[in-house]
């Protein structure tokens, strides 16, 4: 694993530059294909599938998908098979295929465990908090959330060390009523975004803010929210 190029291609995605980090991941993918890195090339498929979900290209990410779970059957690891149906979930999760990507959350975690991979089940678990939010039962997208906030700092990492989350788990904490835990997690990411300057971050506080002050309505306004603001200051940064 070229892990300078992949860690970059990663802070490409996080920055809103996603066809960059496509451009970027898809040379990532073809050398590990060549050198038959496959428990790399799997992680690598995990990102891509994310790059292709932001440009809105469902297409080319459901093909990632399946190409990912067919090399996990020819290998038979449980490696392969936590890792691609890991990206499985994440992808079915966002296209709104509740049914599939519970199936594929629940292979994924039990292939994990039999490996030990505790810090790779936290990439399923922020795939089905996000999965409860969207088809608006707060409550659980909650329960998932915060359970899901708990296991990141006990392992150390902060936002976003593995993938981005406290929109989501700011926005549950208010569709359920727990200001005060909201306001917790907001001051987190605000002193991230301010220490760290990063645009996102603070695109993300400031919509969340704006949930605070005017109420959660529906479990989707946040999500569509922070998505907007988030677009439009890392479009303002790069231009």
């Amino acid at each position: 694993m070229n892990w300078p190029a992949t860690n970059a291609a990663i802070l490409h995605l996080w920055a809103g530059r996603a066809e960059q980090a496509r451009v970027e991941l898809l040379a990532l993918h073809q050398r590990c294909t060549e050198r038959g890195e496959e428990s790399d090339l799997e992680f690598i498929t995990y990102y891509l599938v994310a790059a292709a979900l932001a440009l809105g290209d469902i297409t080319t990410a459901a093909a990632h998908v399946e190409g990912g779970v067919e090399r996990a059957r020819i290998t038979g690891t449980d490696l392969a098979f936590g890792t691609a149906q890991m990206t499985a979930a994440a992808f079915h999760a966002w296209v709104g295929r509740a049914e599939e990507a519970r199936a594929a959350a629940a292979e994924s975690m039990q292939r994990f465990q039999a490996i030990g991979m505790a810090a790779a089940q936290l990439f399923v678990v922020r795939a089905m908090g996000g999965l409860e939010l969207s088809l608006g039962d707060a409550r659980q997208a909650d329960r998932v959330l915060t359970d899901l906030t708990a296991k990141v700092k006990a392992f150390g990492f902060g936002e976003p060390a593995l993938f981005r989350f406290h929109g989501d788990a700011i926005e549950a904490k208010l569709a359920v009523g727990d200001r005060r835990q909201a306001r917790v997690l907001l001051e987190e990411l605000e002193q991230v975004g301010g220490a760290l300057q990063r645009a996102w971050v603070l695109a993300v506080a400031a919509a969340a803010i704006a949930l605070g002050s005017i109420g959660v309505r529906s479990p989707s306004a946040g999500s569509t929210l922070a998505a907007t603001t988030t677009t439009s200051l890392s479009r303002a940064r790069s231009s």
